[in-house]
């Protein structure tokens, strides 16, 4: 029987192409448009060809999909002979020229099959951080969905912690060198604990993961620890640090202005409206809402 003829994005390229006799169909699922149309683009310019649509000429799929719902969603696939592969392969492939052996973390034909390889799980489930179907180690932040809550809520309280400090280095450094670096670390170490299957009971745990540093994992110890950070509680109870997160939250105001207003005497957001003080327009939009949610009566002049 003849394989239907795919609809690809390249033409077949050179013979000595390192990428002849491979077609990539980059699953949809959990990878956004823009990413998949710049991947695309990316396998393109190299002469890798890439399938619009499933079908058997496929040769490796790309996923973001976790093993278990790469069998739930393709297992009715026309393409069963093809590897199934994480998109940190293709990305990490493209990177070095050429295609970097694998062993498909799940082959549709056979699902019991797991790898080793990048992106992939180990079949013992304890034997490494994050080793969970769904759950992938990756340095490309952008290849995460990160969810709202921890996906295990017992690692809530460490991203709330982590979380609090994030905003509080952002508003205490701002005027620094480490302007950013602080609070952005804190921020991937909060993001990576949301997306992290199971419960946290040590830091070794975590220890491995891209994005939890030092700094992060002593938080994580002292709360697992002591049941809380005491840097973040010192960071609570300071009133000038509060105040100034609080005029943050107006909208068109960074640390800069709440610095400002803070020095000119500003307490409460109500100070701002006594006049005294020369806001922006979308300042003046942000003080406006702020107000009216602690319930300050406005009057129209």
């Amino acid at each position: 029987m003849k394989r239907a003829k795919s609809s690809a994005t390249a033409t077949s390229s050179d013979g000595d192409s390192p990428w002849n006799g491979i077609l990539v169909h980059i699953y949809p699922k959990k990878i956004s448009g823009a990413q998949r149309k710049l991947v695309t683009e990316s396998c393109r310019r190299q002469g890798l060809q890439v399938s619009e649509t499933l079908c058997n000429d496929v040769t490796h799929v790309v996923t973001n999909l976790g093993p278990d719902r790469v069998t739930s969603e393709l297992q009715n696939s026309p393409c069963l002979a093809a590897d199934v592969v994480a998109l940190t392969w293709l990305t990490t492939s493209l990177a070095a020229g050429r295609p970097l052996a694998n062993d498909a973390f799940r082959d549709l034909a056979c699902p019991s099959k797991k790898s080793t390889s990048v992106g992939s799980q180990s079949d013992e489930p304890d034997s490494q951080p994050g080793s969970q179907p769904d759950f992938e180690d990756t340095n490309y932040a952008c290849l995460s969905a990160t969810p709202l809550k921890a996906a295990h809520p017992e690692n809530q309280k460490f991203v709330d912690a982590l979380l609090a400090l994030e905003k509080a280095r952002e508003i205490v450094d701002y005027n620094s060198e480490a302007r950013g670096s602080r609070s952005l670390a804190f921020r991937r170490a909060a993001c990576k604990l949301k997306i992290y299957p199971k419960q946290v009971t040590s830091t070794k745990q975590i220890a491995g993961l891209d994005s939890i540093g030092r700094h992060s994992l002593q938080v994580v110890e002292e709360i697992l620890k002591e049941g809380q950070c005491n840097e973040v509680e010192d960071f609570q109870n300071d009133t000038r640090l509060q105040t100034l997160k609080e005029f943050s939250a107006v909208y068109g105001c960074g640390p800069a202005s709440a610095g400002k207003w803070y020095a000119a005497g500003a307490r409460t957001i109500q100070d701002l409206h006594s006049g005294n003080f020369q806001l922006t327009e979308r300042q003046e939009i942000g003080e406006w809402t702020a107000m009216m949610l602690v319930g300050v009566e406005l009057k129209v002049v």
